[in-house]
């Protein structure tokens, strides 16, 4: 893992993403994040797990 600074096309994309509502901002940015790299989002956060189509989620909370 490593930290990513963020750019402006990443704080647009981070924006348009709240603008839609229902996540924080920086929730936002980690939607963000993935959907720049292709990565799966992994998470336990229900409104990240809710979102349908933007990102490949994986919910932790029923990982075994």
């Amino acid at each position: 893992m490593r930290a990513e600074e963020p750019d402006a096309a990443l704080v647009l994309q981070a924006a348009r993403i709240e603008v839609a509502g229902g996540l924080s901002y920086a929730d936002c940015f980690a939607v963000a994040t993935a959907q720049r790299h292709g990565a799966p989002l992994l998470t336990g956060d229900p409104e990240i797990v809710a979102l349908s189509g933007e990102v490949e989620v994986l919910d932790l909370r029923s990982a075994s």
